[in-house]
């Protein structure tokens, strides 16, 4: 079967430019024939041809049968504890995007029920959202886990072998905050999920653990040379440091310097590690064939690792940063993974069902902090992924703010 590998985000973006530009047009065009002083049977046809013009545009903007998985990363009140800060979402945002999905009608499915739907033909319900958390971060265990948990809203959690931590025992989260079992001093919000708590996630039935590979690296690709370590950039480049790191990196966020690879150390151009041939310190780039075979490893390892600790079947891989290539599809699929993320569409029946397109969430929307804004433009990306498209112009006015926001800023800090 053929399947559509169109790039969803630029249908929207030119079904509603195209809207806009009709309705523009139409509106000049009914304008000019009332200034010009035409005659009622003029106007009426026109009205009535433009009329029937937008009945037809409205199925463009109107074609329903997306189904969104949003991909969240970090819930967290300290909004610098990565460097990466796009990637952090507050807690009370996170309860407002909770109370959005409880309370719009919304199906909330699992991931398995989506690939169901998609691969076996199983029906979903109307409305449907999966939602995801990459990376494994601590404070899905102590945030985001006892949410899901009250309102009854499962997810799909995917960790890296490398980035898991050694504890033993779970550690205290919000429910046990407000069940008088801890303080708020006792919560970690810093680090790494442990394997106590995977364990507990796997047997708790909200919360499916699946892999995000084992590294989660990034490889050099050319000889050229990007950028040199700094003490403004080693923790935003902290690949650079994994690399020479061989097993478990979780406690790399506590480092206060790097300590693998010292400060003015050049970084070469670079991608994530499973998206190509790497280049080689020999001075040649990595076969193909050897690209597929560290490809194939990596994918195996993690895959035979959370099924013999997990005791289930570990069906998506999440690739790393999005870095993938048909080929590494191709062998995830070989290695029984019925599919994998870094999709650009919007998971419909006529695209592929062994890709899973995802919907990234963030926080300050509109770049200042507003709890109501930021539950309007999450309902409003839902249903525009659904294909209900006329949502799109509440998001391009809220990238208009941020930006505003972003300027307001740059000259506050410019200011004498």
């Amino acid at each position: 079967m053929i399947y559509q590998t169109i790039d969803r985000r630029r249908v929207r973006l030119l079904r509603c430019g195209l809207w806009a530009a009709y309705v523009t047009g139409g509106t000049a065009v009914l304008a000019g024939l009332g200034v010009m002083g035409a005659g009622g049977l003029s106007l009426g046809m026109t009205a009535s041809a433009l009329a029937a013009g937008l009945l037809v545009a409205h199925r463009w903007m109107r074609d329903e049968g997306g189904v969104p998985v949003l991909m969240y990363h970090s819930i967290n009140d300290d909004p610098d504890w990565l460097p990466w800060p796009s990637t952090i979402i507050s807690v009370e945002t996170f309860k407002r995007h909770l109370d959005v999905l409880s309370t719009s009608g919304f199906s909330i499915i699992r991931t398995r029920d989506l690939l169901d739907a998609r691969q076996k033909g199983t029906p979903l319900p109307p409305r449907p959202v999966a939602v995801h958390f990459d990376d494994g971060y601590v404070d899905t265990w102590t945030a985001a886990l006892p949410l899901l948990e009250r309102h009854r809203i499962p997810a799909t959690v995917f960790v890296s072998l490398d980035f898991i931590e050694d504890g033993t025992t779970p550690r205290p989260t919000l429910a046990d905050v407000e069940a008088g079992r801890a303080t708020p001093s006792d919560l970690s919000w810093h680090g790494y999920l442990n394997w106590a708590e995977i364990d507990a996630m796997t047997r708790g039935g909200v919360m499916d653990v699946q892999p995000h590979g084992v590294d989660h690296g990034r490889v050099e690709t050319g000889p050229e040379i990007a950028e040199h370590l700094s003490p403004h950039n080693w923790q935003r480049l902290a690949w650079v440091q994994w690399r020479k790191i061989a097993g478990s990196k979780a406690d790399w966020v506590h480092w206060e310097a790097p300590v693998a690879v010292p400060l003015g150390a050049p970084v070469r151009v670079n991608a994530p590690a499973l998206a190509g041939p790497s280049w080689l310190d020999s001075g040649t780039r990595e076969s193909t064939g050897a690209y597929e075979t560290r490809v194939r490893r990596h994918l195996a390892l993690a895959k035979e690792t959370l099924e013999a600790r997990c005791g289930r079947a570990m069906e998506v891989f999440c690739w790393p940063e999005n870095g993938t290539s048909p080929a590494a599809r191709q062998i995830a699929g070989t290695l029984g993974y019925r599919a994998t993320t870094a999709g650009k569409g919007e998971n419909r029946a006529s695209e592929d069902p062994r890709v899973i397109s995802r919907l990234g969430v963030g926080d300050r929307t509109i770049g200042w902090r507003c709890p109501k804004a930021e539950a309007l433009t999450l309902y409003a990306s839902i249903r525009v992924f659904h294909g209900n498209y006329y949502w799109f112009y509440l998001l391009i006015a809220a990238a208009v703010a941020r930006r505003v926001h972003g300027l307001v800023r740059r000259q506050t800090r410019t200011a004498p």
